[in-house]
């Protein structure tokens, strides 16, 4: 179980309004670099890391909302990965990336199902 204080606002406030860029603090790469690395180290797939399970306070980023979190990738599989972070130039670019990688596993497995017929 988990226990959270207010981590501030959400990422999907500032993207709705579009001003996502003038609130994300300067280092976000690193801030969600460290957030994969603990991710990592301790096996843990949130599997739903999107704008509205990102949130800021004080210039820090704090992942929320572990409901599909697992041991495993899992539906919706928005998943960190390194490669995904290291490329966004933006944290709009990133969050999209996010996006595009679950869809293509999604897409992945029917494929694989439909293969073998099920």
């Amino acid at each position: 179980s988990m226990l959270m204080s207010y981590c501030g606002n959400s990422f999907h406030k500032y993207y709705e309004k579009k001003k996502i860029n003038k609130f994300t603090p300067k280092n976000w790469k690193e801030q969600f670099l460290e957030i994969y690395n603990i991710l990592e180290e301790n096996l843990i797939y949130h599997n739903d890391i999107n704008t509205r399970n990102c949130c800021i306070l004080n210039d820090n980023i704090y992942l929320i909302d572990f409901g599909e979190s697992s041991n495993d990738i899992k539906y919706p599989y928005y998943n960190l990965s390194l490669d995904v972070i290291k490329k966004s130039s933006s944290i709009n670019e990133m969050f999209n990336n996010i996006k595009e990688v679950g869809i293509s596993i999604i897409a992945c497995l029917y494929i694989r199902k439909k293969k073998r017929g099920k």
